[in-house]
């Protein structure tokens, strides 16, 4: 369903060729609108969501160990640009 809103939305954006660009963010939003369809289903099934943010997280952790090398990586490219600007 959100694939199909997204695709439908984008392309309904694009006929629209009255629509200034300022509004376009906000039209792209509208794809958003099957999420609130499986919504209540989701609730009757039983289904919470409960934002979690836990850095004890085993998955968090095993995660940490081989993202390092990218993050000093990309930083140091970002703190060269910053340097150089």
């Amino acid at each position: 369903m959100f694939n199909i809103g997204m695709i439908l939305a984008g392309f309904f954006l694009c006929l629209s060729s009255t629509l200034p660009s300022s509004a376009w963010p906000s039209a792209l939003s509208w794809e958003v609108w099957p999420m609130d369809l499986q919504l209540p289903g989701l609730r009757r099934e039983g289904y919470r969501y409960r934002p979690v943010v836990s850095f004890r997280d085993p998955g968090v952790k095993a995660d940490d160990r081989p993202m390092t090398p990218a993050i000093v990586g990309l930083a140091s490219t970002q703190i060269n640009i910053f340097v150089n600007t």
